[in-house]
Order: structure tokens, then C-alpha cells, then sequence
């Protein structure tokens, strides 16, 4: 892969050229989910994350 100034082809040789994808390519896809909950749900969930956290015996 010539980037050179040398080679006529070249439109911009300060920019870099590799081979291969761009990595941003795959690092801008995202994926996001979430669910909807009732605020009595959302109570239930955050009672019941508390009490698992209040059974563990782990130290950590």
C-alpha cells in the first residue's frame, strides 16, 4: 500500500491507509435495550435486589 507523496494515485498521502476495516466501524455499533417498569415494579425490584444483598456472606 503506497501512501506516498510519490504515487499519483494518492489524493491525500498525510492520510494514514492501512489495510482491513476501519476499527471505528466496529467499535461505533451499539446496541440498547431497556425495559419499562411501573413504579410498583420498580419498588419490588429494588426490595428484592436488597434482600438477596442481605442474605450473601460473601466478604468481598
Amino acid at each position: 500500500l503506497d501512501n506516498s507523496v510519490a504515487n499519483r494515485g494518492n489524493v491525500d498521502p498525510k492520510n494514514w491507509a492501512g489495510s482491513g476495516q476501519r476499527t471505528i466501524d466496529e467499535m461505533a455499533f451499539a446496541w440498547i435495550g431497556w425495559y419499562d417498569l411501573e413504579d410498583e415494579e420498580y419498588e419490588a425490584a429494588v426490595t428484592e435486589r436488597l434482600e438477596a444483598r442481605e442474605r450473601t456472606d460473601n466478604d468481598n
